[in-house]
């Protein structure tokens, strides 16, 4: 169903990857790290904490992404520090690999930091797990200032409370070299292309670049599933989060019997081969060695910055006779942990990475769409055209969306890790997609119904 750009944006919510997600250092498809057994946290209390605005406090956060974006955010984080002269911001940038290993030995630990970036795949399993704080109360007392900032665009909320705020609005892309096309001959693909125009088109690229080129970089993992599934007209999971929701193992198949194809014609990159280019700042499409690459909106910024030259975006390829896969998102959120010493610090924080404009001018939009609509008015007036080209995507992508996701259930974080295992064992032909297909679906459903007692 065609919508305006404001009516889709009241559907944003998270997704992914992760690893989402999101996406990081890696592609939109990384995968996250397998939860930690954690000990139980006392739940935090409701009301915020008083402290002496006076008094020099300490403040922990930590981040993963591009370098691109630890260099905007360092800044950002100093400009803070100089408005908040009592706040000092000890900052912890991990690639995204290995930040969730590192976030779930810290809270195995207690040793969370204060503030915390996090991706909605794991919001309701840190609150399951007592590790993060309600930020109502902050939000009650004017610490996070959220006057400008549509609720529809706050989708980290269970039970009522806000355990994250949203740091940028993304959905899903192909990113793509418009030289490469030039230089092949052939024309760059246009929204309502379908995964087999796409395949078409790479053959002829290929035939014309020689061998050595690939197509599309290799991102067959729980993104790129996630919105097959979508467009084969169910959602990801059950509307209780206890099961799978697509009923047919055929779904799977369909999505990795493509993408066998695509490497096996050399259109895509092996597994050996795409290991050596998975970092952002060093992928295929960087290096001038592959044509599309999938990722969220926002890592435009990333890529574009690391191969210093013009790229382009489009939709996903349509599926005949399916639904729409896209959906508008939260890229990834600020949450405050319930290890903080000082959760009112790390709320003011948070406020500035939403509603300070000289900080906005700084990060330049590199998470996503800023949630306020005056930070989006400023930002968008001053972006450099790359970043501009992300905001007039996603007035596209709406266009070939539909409803979001629902919050995922406790379990997703493990689900991912499970689907890039049986992802990495398909690409390197240890299991047939079917044989990947029925593996998913038994450990898939029992990791559901063990986080869900």
């Amino acid at each position: 169903m065609k919508r305006s750009l404001v009516a889709m944006m009241s559907m944003v919510i998270l997704a992914g990857g992760v690893a989402g997600c999101s996406t990081g250092a890696n592609s939109g498809n990384s995968t996250m790290a397998p939860k930690t057994d954690t000990p139980k946290q006392e739940a935090p209390k409701a009301e915020p904490a008083k402290t002496d605005p006076a008094a020099k406090v300490k403040i922990r956060v930590a981040w993963w992404g591009s370098q691109d974006r630890n260099d905007k955010t360092l800044k950002a984080i100093d400009l803070f520090m100089k408005k908040n002269p009592n706040i000092e911001v000890q900052s912890e940038f991990i690639g995204f690999d290995d930040y969730w290993n590192k976030v779930n030995t810290q809270a195995a630990g207690g040793n969370l930091p204060d503030l915390m970036q996090i991706h909605e795949g794991v919001i309701n399993e840190y609150v399951s797990r007592k590790l993060l704080v309600d930020l109502n109360p902050y939000v009650d007392k004017g610490t996070i200032n959220l006057k400008n900032v549509d609720a529809n665009y706050l989708p980290d909320k269970v039970d009522g409370k806000l355990w994250g705020v949203n740091l940028g609005t993304n959905t899903m892309t192909m990113i793509y070299d418009p030289a490469l096309f030039q230089k092949a001959g052939v024309e760059e693909l246009k929204p309502g292309y379908t995964y087999e125009d796409m395949a078409n088109t790479l053959r002829t690229m290929k035939a014309k670049l020689g061998k050595d080129f690939y197509g599309i970089t290799l991102d067959n993992g729980y993104d790129g599933f996630k919105h097959f599934v979508r467009q084969n007209g169910t959602m990801f999971y059950s509307a209780d989060g206890k099961k799978l929701a697509y009923p047919d193992d055929k779904v799977f198949v369909d999505y990795y019997t493509y993408w066998q194809k695509l490497m096996k014609e050399g259109l895509a990159p092996g597994p050996e081969v795409q290991s050596e280019f998975k970092q952002l700042e060093n992928s295929l499409l960087v290096h001038g060695k592959a044509a599309i690459q999938p990722v969220q909106s926002n890592q435009i910024v990333a890529l574009v910055a690391a191969s210093k030259r013009p790229l382009k975006m489009t939709v996903y390829p349509t599926l005949p006779g399916g639904k729409e896969g896209h959906f508008l998102k939260a890229a990834m959120s600020f949450a405050v942990t319930s290890h903080s010493k000082n959760p009112e610090a790390a709320a003011k924080l948070i406020d500035f990475f939403t509603n300070d404009a000289e900080g906005n001018d700084i990060l330049a939009a590199e998470r996503g769409i800023p949630i306020s609509s005056e930070i989006r008015k400023s930002v968008s007036a001053k972006l450099p055209d790359t970043s501009k080209q992300m905001f007039s995507y996603v007035e596209v992508a709406q266009k070939y969306a539909r409803e979001s996701e629902a919050p995922s259930p406790p379990g997703d974080n493990e689900i991912r890790t499970l689907l890039g295992k049986l992802q990495e064992q398909i690409n390197f032909g240890k299991l047939t997609p079917e044989e990947g297909a029925k593996q998913f679906r038994k450990d898939a459903e029992q990791i559901l119904a063990k986080s869900a007692k």
